[in-house]
């Protein structure tokens, strides 16, 4: 009886400990958060009106670049999930979900030079020192490099 109400805890543990965790991209719409970290780099590296403008258009046309890729990304992960609990071939799967996170590092960089290319050299200087501080707020938690997947 003891073992039973143990196994019992322990589920019920780990169901709510599953249920607790969050995706990459869990209920991310885009946030007023997300705005203010815009408006906060626009003020910390001075753009021009000119320069915002570029910002936002690389931003909507990296959008648009990858929006059907994490779709296709999160199906996958899902078709993944399914034949790892119906025991099926996953060698395709993970083939393809390589290829497509590839796909969208490949966007990321491209998008990053191409964010970079707009700035002038004291601003890409303070553009790396941020991206730099930025990705040492989340090491310690667990986290190698301050990224979580």
């Amino acid at each position: 009886m003891k073992k039973i109400t143990l196994i019992m805890a322990m589920v019920l543990i780990g169901t709510i400990a599953f249920g607790q965790q969050r995706g990459p991209r869990a209920n991310r719409p885009d946030r007023p958060q997300q705005e203010n970290m815009r408006e906060m780099m626009a003020t910390r590296l001075n753009l021009s009106d000119a320069q915002q403008q570029q910002m936002e258009d690389l931003r909507i046309a990296h959008l648009k670049v990858t929006a059907d890729t994490k779709s296709q990304l999160d199906i996958k992960r899902a078709e993944l999930e399914a034949a790892i609990k119906g025991e099926k071939s996953v060698d395709k799967l993970i083939t393809e979900i390589g290829n497509l996170e590839n796909k969208l590092l490949d966007a990321r960089i491209k998008h990053r030079i191409a964010v970079r290319n707009v700035l002038d050299d004291n601003q890409k200087v303070i553009f790396d020192q941020m991206r730099q501080n930025h990705r040492g707020m989340g090491q310690g938690m667990g986290r190698p490099g301050g990224r979580g997947k």
